[in-house]
Order: C-alpha cells, then structure tokens, then sequence
C-alpha cells in the first residue's frame, strides 16, 4: 500500500482526491454531531470524491444516525479508530476490492438488531439457498467464507448474489444489508 496524500482539512481532501485518483480514500472523521461533527459536510464531500471507494475511519461511541447517513451518501465502509491497525488494513483492502466493510456491531448500531429484519419480505422472493447466503452476507461474510460454510463454490455464490441483487433490486452488498436490515434501499 501507498499513501499518495494527506489533507489536513475538507478543502485540500477534496483537490487531494481527484487530483491523485486513489484506489480509496480514507476519511478520518468525527461524525457525532453531539460533539460538533457535520455530517451534512461529510456528506457534501462524499458526493464529490465519488467513483473513488471511501472508508469512514470515526469514533467508536459515534452516533449510529450519523453513520447512517455517512453510509448512505456513498461511503463504502466504517471503521473504528480503536481497531488494531490489522483490520484497519483488512477494511482497506475490502473496500478497494469492491466489498462493502461494517462490522458486526455497527451494522447493529446503524440498522438494528437482526431480530428486526424483514424476513417475511425477503423469503417471498428468494430461494432457501438465498435466504442463507442473504444471512451471511449480513454477517459480514465474503464469498469465499460463504462458500466454505455452504459448502458450494465462490463462483456459485457470485451467482447466487447476481440473481439476489436482481430479486431486490439492490446494486451492493451494502445494499443488500440496508434492505435486509431496514428494508429501505438507498440509492447513490
């Protein structure tokens, strides 16, 4: 990996990000906006750096509402900055490799407990073997693990995925867990 900037503030990020076209780009930000943080600026940004992958590195106490929206302006991921630097690394390497990447607790923290997903919807246009693949992606799960609980190929669940995403109408994985979760769908 490379770094090719470092912005010590949201203007110079922005020239920074078109003028290097990074594979990512990491946004060092606070968004709780009880303690001063602009969402709304992050999300002004986030609509600007685009195509460009974007991985949210923020607070761990950040409020859920702000990552939602974090989330639902393009940004690809969310990571804390309290994680060792190993799965900061992974979460980087996730979102450049096309894979949206929430941990387990904050996909609780920004679209519920599980327990509030819309399964009955969901079960009405997906085959059993969906329905499972659906449950691993909500995981957190990428193909390849998938695969191996599953015990099909890596090739086979991108297929699954295809036939999934076109069922819901959904264009990402991080779409699919927005619907799962919330059964809203937003659209970059």
């Amino acid at each position: 990996m490379d770094v090719v900037g470092e912005c010590a503030n949201e203007g110079n990020a922005l020239a920074d990000a078109m003028g290097a076209a990074p594979d990512v780009v990491v946004m060092d930000v606070d968004l709780d906006s009880r303690n001063g943080g602009r969402p709304d600026h992050v999300s002004e940004l986030l609509s600007h750096i685009k195509p460009h992958p974007v991985l949210i590195l923020t607070r761990a106490e950040t409020d859920p509402s702000s990552l939602a929206a974090a989330l639902a302006s393009g940004a690809c991921g969310v990571v804390s900055k309290d994680r060792p630097v190993d799965v900061f690394l992974r979460a980087i390497r996730a979102v450049v490799g096309g894979e949206a990447w929430l941990e387990p607790a904050t996909l609780a923290s920004v679209f519920g407990p599980p327990a509030r997903r819309r399964s009955a919807e969901l079960s009405a246009g997906l085959t059993r073997r969906e329905r499972e693949i659906v449950e691993l992606v909500c995981l957190g799960l990428k193909n390849k693990k998938i695969g191996e609980r599953l015990f099909i190929s890596e090739t086979t669940v991108r297929h699954h995925l295809t036939s999934i995403f076109s069922k819901l109408a959904v264009t990402s994985r991080l779409e699919l867990m927005r619907y799962s979760y919330s059964g809203r769908v937003a659209r970059e």
